[in-house]
């Protein structure tokens, strides 16, 4: 029988303050919580202008993380002022930012001096290379993914429409994941802060069988 069908939109936060763009870019990761800028929330009600070009959606998810969430929260709002229809607003697990681990607030002299192997990795976009010291690996970042995509398609309704508020790195191993031929999504670290991908449900990973 045929599983279940939804549509799905993953986007990325509103500019952070930790998002400065000044030549001078550090690691943030989740053990950096920071707040949206102003521009960032002005980022995110454009951002709910492009997604409902593409649908109205029924739930917005977010990470622990503040900037997912304010930017979740901001999208609905949005949304609710012109169609009045506030889509419900979700916290899940899984979907935090990558733990960059002792790269966390470093700049990139900073990171290959403290391991060039893994800041190199970074740099280069070898994604399946990623192995942060102290931090998170590839094959942990698989896992969480495959837990994330499992929670999504349980908790998103037949017919359903959801979006997906994640953040830049950790979306790229989602991508990598779900999307692994289009890799201009995942072998890039300019990941734009309003960039959607959408997809249809349910979400298939990697090696997961395509059953019925």
């Amino acid at each position: 029988m045929e599983k279940h069908k939804y549509q799905i939109i993953f986007t990325r936060h509103g500019k952070a303050e930790h998002n400065t763009y000044n030549g001078k870019d550090s690691f943030a990761g989740q053990r950096c919580d920071t707040d949206l800028t102003e521009e960032g929330k002005n980022g995110a009600k454009l951002l709910a202008k492009k997604i409902l070009g593409k649908f109205l959606p029924d739930l917005i998810f977010f990470s622990r993380l503040r900037r997912s969430r304010q930017t979740a929260e901001i999208i609905s709002d949005e949304i609710f002022k012109d169609t009045g229809f506030r889509p419900a607003v979700i916290k899940i697990d899984n979907l935090e930012e990558i733990d960059v681990g002792d790269f966390t607030g470093m700049q990139k002299p900073e990171a290959l001096s403290c391991d060039r192997k893994a800041a190199e990795a970074f740099y280069n976009n070898e994604i399946e290379n990623f192995d942060f010291p102290n931090g998170e690996n590839f094959a942990s970042l698989q896992n969480r993914a495959k837990q994330l995509i499992d929670s999504l398609n349980k908790n998103i309704k037949s017919d359903q429409k959801a979006v997906v508020v994640g953040h830049g790195m950790f979306n790229r191993i989602i991508f990598h994941m779900l999307l692994e031929n289009k890799i201009e999504l995942w072998k890039n670290i300019d990941h734009p802060h309003d960039l959607l991908v959408y997809m249809d449900g349910p979400l298939r990973y990697i090696g997961q069988h395509n059953d019925k």
